[in-house]
């Protein structure tokens, strides 16, 4: 009866160890590096990166830089492809609040679509605090891309430490 026991309670740990790496596995955390600023000698640039859902169409980047000696900050969504479709008007949703729609500027390579300054405060605050963010590009409803935002506070926080913003 024992032996029955200890082999019942060794499938249990087993299945719960099995099913917390699957569960960690599926929900991928934000990125954070740090490196040496080549434009300050003594500056650190800090990132804070997810990629979007990989939904079986293209694969958009999140990614939230600073630079310590300067306190700039810089968002931007990077297409993996590396070309951006339609025009520069994006639309955007945290959670399940409401859409909002602006035009973002295209990068001078043509592969990220750039949040203007005045927004980039609101846009990191709410990676900050949100669950999901939903990326649609305004000229072609079919392009959706939802990015996860598990681990955005703590990789963002360790980014705005750094440049102390």
């Amino acid at each position: 009866m024992k032996a029955l026991v200890r082999s019942a309670a060794r499938l249990l740990y087993i299945g719960v160890v099995l099913s917390s790496a699957k569960s960690r596995a599926e929900t991928r955390e934000w990125q954070f590096e740090q490196y040496a600023d080549p434009m300050h000698k003594s500056g650190i640039v800090a990132v804070a990166s997810q990629a979007s859902d990989p939904d079986g169409g293209d694969i958009v980047t999140a990614t939230v830089r600073c630079w310590s000696a300067t306190a700039d900050v810089d968002v931007r969504f990077v297409l993996k492809s590396g070309r951006w479709f339609g025009n520069e008007s994006v639309r955007w949703q945290f959670d399940k609040g409401p859409i909002r729609t602006a035009r973002w500027r295209l990068s001078p390579r043509g592969d990220a679509m750039v949040v203007p300054e005045a927004s980039a405060n609101e846009i990191v605050r709410g990676m900050r605090n949100g669950k999901d963010f939903v990326l649609l590009l305004a000229s072609d409803a079919e392009h959706r891309y939802h990015i996860p935002l598990a681990g955005s506070s703590r990789a963002i926080g360790r980014m705005q430490e750094i440049c102390k913003r």
